[in-house]
């Protein structure tokens, strides 16, 4: 196993000398994770735009506020 062929960050704190490394698993698991967080918001928001266009009564600051709570669930 090829740990340290990475470049590698060294850090001393109170006497104790960490060495740190990117986890490319890691770093490509959350990069699809936040790529699946925008998805569903762009969804959520098509969703309230075609609403939107369908109601002529229904209210935009409605719509903005259910993106919004979206947004908050997935963060």
């Amino acid at each position: 196993m090829e740990l340290f062929t990475k470049e590698l960050c060294e850090i001393e704190h109170d006497g104790i000398r960490y060495i740190l490394r990117k986890n490319p698993v890691h770093a490509a698991e959350i990069k699809k994770n936040r790529e699946r967080k925008v998805d569903k918001i762009m969804k959520i928001d098509d969703e309230r735009n075609n609403y939107l266009s369908e109601h002529s009564k229904a209210n935009v600051l409605t719509a903005v506020s259910l993106v919004n709570s979206g947004i908050d669930k997935l963060n």
